[in-house]
C-alpha cells in the first residue's frame, strides 16, 4: 500500500493505492502515524481509497483499529471513493455500520462538517 499526502489544511487528504495487505503492518507502525506523526488521531483524514486493489483483514483491521484510534483521540478518519471490490468486502463485513464511509470527496466533507451523505 501506498499512502500519500494530498493536501493539508483544515483536514488531511490522504491517497491510497495499491494492495491494503497484512504486508503493510509487519513493522509493527500504524500507517498513518508514520505518515502523520504521532499526533495524528486527532486530526480529521479523509482517505480517498480510488486507488486501492484490495483489502485483506490485516487491513480491515488496520482501518477498524485507526477507526477506533481517531475517535478516543477527537478526531475523525472517512473513506471514500471506494472501488466496486473493495467495497464489496467492506459490506459483507458489515463495515458501513462501523466506519465512516461515503462515495466521494464532496460526502466526505460534508461528514467532516457534521452532515450526512
Amino acid at each position: 500500500m501506498k499512502l500519500t499526502i494530498t493536501s493539508c489544511g483544515d483536514e488531511v487528504h490522504l491517497s491510497c493505492e495499491g494492495d491494503v495487505t497484512h504486508a503493510d503492518f509487519v513493522n509493527g507502525v500504524n500507517p498513518f502515524v508514520e505518515l502523520l506523526g504521532s499526533g495524528c488521531f486527532s486530526k480529521r483524514v479523509l482517505v480517498n481509497l480510488e486507488k486501492a486493489i484490495l483489502i485483506d483483514t490485516a487491513g480491515i483491521g488496520w482501518l477498524v483499529m485507526s477507526h477506533k484510534s481517531f475517535e478516543e483521540g477527537g478526531g475523525i478518519l472517512i473513506l471514500h471513493s471506494i472501488p466496486p471490490l473493495v467495497d464489496h468486502v467492506f459490506r459483507l463485513l458489515n463495515m458501513p455500520s462501523i466506519l465512516h464511509m461515503t462515495g466521494n470527496e464532496t460526502g466526505a466533507q460534508a461528514l467532516v462538517s457534521g452532515g450526512t451523505t
